[in-house]
């Protein structure tokens, strides 16, 4: 390995390091008491770092590695924020490990960070980054192991208009709003229509979404007014915290969707009447 390269590692597990400790460290002590919480609070900061060393080790790009480090810190951010309303580490992932093996804590940041490393949809990273955070902070009785890897997997996969779909399923179940009250049988549909729709029947055949009673067999069987949350896809809104997504992101899903999909000024459709936040659309 050359100087260069190791110096660039170095400056890298450096910048982690400082973000890590600086954030995480001062609170640990106070926020995690007992020797559970002591061992998280020196485990996971540590565990960070290694982690991002060995990132910083391969061929990355600039934007690869600037993902990692804006990864590590929305973490941090997310777990002070559980920390202050009176959340604690899971025991199960920093507990009782076999010498020589890695902690599970371990293995699903490392998970998480080889997704985030190569996704270049960026505005999924808060959220991904929340799923991590919430998952290492909820009590094993709720997400075990092997559920918190499928979890993390699952998530991977899912575009950001996947996800938007999901916030608006979940929205519309707080919110009620209108949506396009019927499939679209063997009308004509859009390129945005097929675009969206053709997400929302993935999500429909991954189990994370449902539209009624009838399967929906293709994209024109899709009935936009039946869509609610359903399994893994509430449980990944719930962790994933796709509550806080702005109404403005979500009124993309919620134009197609709606028999005012054609328009094509914001102005226009709330100019009818139609509101994400307690009424309809």
């Amino acid at each position: 390995m050359n100087k260069n390269k190791k110096t660039e590692i170095r400056k890298g597990a450096e910048t982690s390091s400082k973000i890590v400790y600086s954030a995480l460290g001062a609170c640990v002590s106070v926020a995690i008491p007992g020797p559970v919480g002591a061992l998280a609070g020196i485990a996971l900061p540590e565990v960070l770092n290694r982690i991002t060393e060995d990132f910083f080790s391969r061929q990355l790009s600039k934007n690869e590695r600037r993902r990692i480090l804006t990864a590590n810190e929305l973490l941090i951010k997310k777990i002070q924020e559980n920390l202050g309303k009176g959340m604690t580490y899971r025991s199960d992932f920093f507990e009782n490990l076999v010498e020589g093996e890695r902690s599970p804590a371990e293995e699903l940041l490392e998970l998480a960070l080889n997704a985030l490393q190569r996704d270049a949809e960026e505005k999924k990273l808060k959220y991904y980054k929340n799923l991590v955070a919430n998952i290492l902070c909820r009590k094993e009785k709720e997400i075990d192991q092997s559920q918190a890897v499928q979890l993390v997997k699952i998530a991977q996969d899912l575009s950001w208009t996947k996800l938007l779909i999901l916030a608006t399923a979940e929205r519309r179940e707080r919110n009620s709003f209108a949506l396009r009250n019927n499939d679209y049988g063997d009308g004509a549909m859009s390129d945005k229509q097929i675009s969206l729709a053709t997400e929302a029947r993935s999500l429909y055949s991954d189990g994370l979404i449902n539209f009624g009673s009838n399967a929906v067999l293709n994209v024109s069987g899709i009935n936009p007014s039946k869509i609610t949350l359903q399994g893994i896809g509430r449980m990944l809104c719930d962790l994933m915290d796709l509550r806080e997504i702005e109404d403005e992101e979500i009124e993309y899903v919620v134009k197609i969707f709606s028999d005012t999909s054609d328009h094509s000024e914001k102005g226009e459709i709330m100019s009818s009447g139609n509101t994400l936040d307690g009424g309809t659309f």
